[in-house]
């Protein structure tokens, strides 16, 4: 039997359908994953998300990701050094169908320092950071990880 060895700070990606997310709307949803040690490290993640069906919908959302320990940041009113967990924006593919969606260039990427965390969250938000009202349009997102120098 031949056993597969995923060598430590290689590039991976983490398939995340909306059906095998836990929670009580698809507008946030949990998932477990095991990083361990070969995960560990410091790495660039970017994001490919579309959503299943069209969602009638004509605003762009915010794509957060709590849980990962991101070097992601944001301006405001005030002067200090403000954390955000917003990775992104998901556009709206075209007014015939309004499917979300993001391709994995449509978004800087965000640093990220993965230690065996297991359990992040996946939050769509309007722009002013209010949860999403739909809860029931599933989605694919694929998180893409690429070690960072």
């Amino acid at each position: 039997m031949q056993e597969h060895h995923i060598v430590k700070n290689q590039p991976f990606s983490i398939v995340c359908n909306s059906i095998d997310g836990l929670g009580s709307g698809k507008n946030s949803l949990d998932y477990t994953f095991n990083f361990g040690e070969k995960f560990q490290g410091r790495y660039e993640l970017t994001f490919s998300f579309f959503t299943e069906n069209s969602v009638n919908h004509v605003q762009p959302l915010l794509l957060n990701i709590s849980g990962l320990n991101g070097s992601n940041f944001e301006g405001n009113q005030f002067n200090n050094q403000s954390v955000s967990n917003v990775i992104g924006i998901l556009k709206i593919l075209d007014h015939t169908n309004d499917n979300l969606y993001a391709g994995s260039m449509d978004n800087p990427p965000i640093n990220i320092t993965l230690s065996g965390q297991n359990q992040f969250n996946i939050s769509l938000l309007n722009f002013d950071k209010t949860l999403w009202s739909v809860v029931d349009s599933d989605y694919v997102c694929i998180l893409h990880f690429k070690p960072s120098l």
